[in-house]
């Protein structure tokens, strides 16, 4: 967690692809960037307030820059065109940074599959593990060879194997469940790619789901509520009503309560609160089932099943 926002400046621009762009940042004003694990994100405050999160794909030794990288989606929500829009010069606000997809220290093998821009948080780790002498295989699938970004820096990195899928040009697909049942016991696998990637990596094999790791770059659709509902804020002392048709997020924002959230789909973890009385009916991606039981929820697409809900807000 930043204790304040960095204000960065962009000092180059690399072109991956026709629509990846790799943005090299530079902190401003005598300030430096957290030394984040490999797997990390950036959260950015975009011009209408809004926030959007983007992989780390490299820290130099000079803390002082940070490297993502951005695909452009059209059909999003405005994020990655905006980012496709700046040029070198240009500032732009980070607001915070975290890692919810890393590396676990372990003596055997690690096993990634990565789908399109899923390669983004997956190129630190390989990078790492291949700096560690520690063994790691890649596969990687994308829909053509243009598409595939970082390929040959993946390739020249000692210690593991990289597999290349193509889907419009060969007609090749990750096989998930051969993956997954080919390797020895204890072996981590990570997956990052397009939620029916991610959905078959969960479901292909029996393996302990501590063996599983995953991040996804798509949500689910926030769940407005469709009766009203009081949400009690025990550190803040107020009562805020849930309106028919918003989120928890919507009327904490509403009523002029500021809290940390991103994606506003239920992945990226930022809005993360624990529920200190009531029920949730849990609509995130992140959340286990034990950390459920715990309490915890995601207030921009959760809602309440009760009546009411007391937040440690």
């Amino acid at each position: 967690m930043f204790d304040r926002p960095i204000t960065a400046v962009v000092t180059e621009i690399r072109s991956l692809s026709s629509n990846v762009r790799e943005l090299t940042l530079l902190a401003t004003s005598g300030r430096f960037f957290p030394d984040f694990s490999p797997g990390a994100h950036l959260v950015f405050k975009l011009p209408n307030d809004d926030t959007r999160s983007y992989s780390i794909v490299s820290q130099t030794a000079d803390s002082r820059f940070a490297r993502i990288g951005v695909k452009k989606d059209p059909d999003g929500r405005g994020g990655s065109l905006y980012m496709h829009e700046l040029n070198v010069g240009d500032l732009i606000t980070v607001v915070d940074g975290r890692n919810d997809f890393e590396l676990t220290q372990h003596g055997g093998k690690s096993v990634f599959l990565a789908g399109g821009i899923g390669i983004t948080p997956i190129l630190p780790m390989v990078r790492s593990l291949s700096m560690q002498g520690r063994p790691w295989e890649l596969h990687y699938a994308v829909r053509t060879p243009e598409d595939a970004v970082f390929r040959d820096a993946l390739k020249e990195l000692p210690g593991g194997a990289v597999h290349m899928y193509y889907s419009d040009t060969d007609g090749k697909m990750i096989p998930v469940a051969e993956v997954l049942g080919g390797e020895a016991p204890g072996t981590y696998f990570y997956c990052c790619g397009p939620a029916p990637m991610i959905d078959i990596f969960l479901t292909a094999s029996s393996l302990d789901e501590k063996y599983l790791r995953y991040e996804r770059f798509s949500g689910v659709a926030a769940a407005p509520a469709e009766v009203a509902y009081e949400v009690r804020l025990a550190r803040a002392g107020r009562t805020i009503m849930v309106e028919v048709g918003e989120t928890i997020l919507n009327a904490l924002l509403r009523n002029g309560i500021t809290v940390d959230h991103s994606c506003q789909e239920g992945l990226c973890g930022a809005c993360e609160t624990r529920v200190l009385e009531g029920e949730v009916e849990h609509r995130d991606l992140v959340l286990d089932d034990y950390e459920r039981a715990e309490g915890k929820m995601m207030i921009c697409c959760s809602i309440a099943k009760s009546a009411s809900l007391t937040l440690d807000i």
